[in-house]
């Protein structure tokens, strides 16, 4: 299997989720990592939903562990997020660590 991968500092995935949408309809990619989305975990949803369902994402940043932190914060800053495509989904483990500087995927594909 032969995989595509894009990564991006994308300073505010909110600000950015159309360049994302374009970019990945010249460029097809399978994971895509994503360093300093600057979003909270409730936004995640809705922000995604303009990629229509074809991927499926885990966000690492400081409100993952401290829920009420976006009720204390006017903006996010930092994180991590990884995107996958549907297909690979079955086949992907995350490792999240205490800090939101990075995050561990694990990819198992059979064969």
């Amino acid at each position: 299997m032969r995989l595509s991968v894009l990564t991006w500092n994308c300073e505010n995935i909110k600000n950015n989720i159309y360049s994302l949408k374009e970019k990945l309809s010249h460029f097809p990619a399978d994971l895509i990592f994503l360093s300093e989305p600057n979003i909270f975990q409730t936004d995640v949803k809705p922000t995604l939903s303009h990629l229509n369902g074809k991927y499926f994402s885990f966000l690492n940043s400081d409100d993952l562990h401290d829920p009420e932190l976006s009720m204390i914060r006017s903006r996010m800053v930092g994180g991590t997020q990884v995107l996958w495509a549907e297909k690979l989904d079955p086949y992907v483990t995350i490792y999240s660590p205490t800090t939101s500087a990075f995050t561990a995927l694990i990819l198992q594909v059979p064969g």
